[in-house]
């Protein structure tokens, strides 16, 4: 698979931490604009440390590094950073971040296909390769999408 990637869930918006950080941020638009510094703090994380542990990053640095004064501190208050002379720690990281929870949704993922009788790219995964590929040979694209449309549509006895 290209590309690191970081498991965010679709409903993180509305998620009661998110909404009692809004407020501690005032120069965050929104709980989109807040999703989008948490993906980016996240992102970094999974990047730079495989326990959740950050030896020396302050909060400073960690409010500089998302852009946002008191983002720290925020996730402080909500219990999704601990912060201490020695760094920064995430509590839960093994849960979230590591290897073995990609390797756990990449699985369930692989899973439910196979269940469900075929296996299909995911339209990103389908769009990297296109853009692979010369510009104007898409012929495999319809091929792919005749076949399809093929096993969707059901059979006459």
């Amino acid at each position: 698979m290209a590309g690191e990637w970081i498991k965010i869930r679709v409903d993180l918006p509305d998620d009661l931490a998110v909404i009692a950080m809004l407020p501690m941020l005032p120069q965050i638009a929104d709980a989109d604009h807040l999703c989008g510094k948490l993906a980016r703090f996240w992102g970094w994380a999974s990047r730079q440390s495989r326990s959740g542990n950050g030896p020396g990053v302050t909060r400073a640095w960690l409010d500089a590094y998302v852009g946002v004064t008191g983002f720290a501190r925020a996730l402080e208050s909500v219990g999704w950073l601990t912060v201490s002379d020695k760094g920064i720690k995430i509590p839960n990281f093994d849960r979230h971040i590591p290897q073995s929870a990609k390797d756990r949704a990449l699985t369930a993922i692989r899973a439910s296909r196979s269940r469900n009788g075929r296996v299909t790219l995911t339209p990103l995964l389908e769009e990297s390769r296109v853009e692979k590929r010369r510009k104007g040979d898409i012929s495999h694209l319809l091929r792919a999408t005749k076949k399809e449309k093929e096993t969707d549509e059901p059979r006459a006895n």
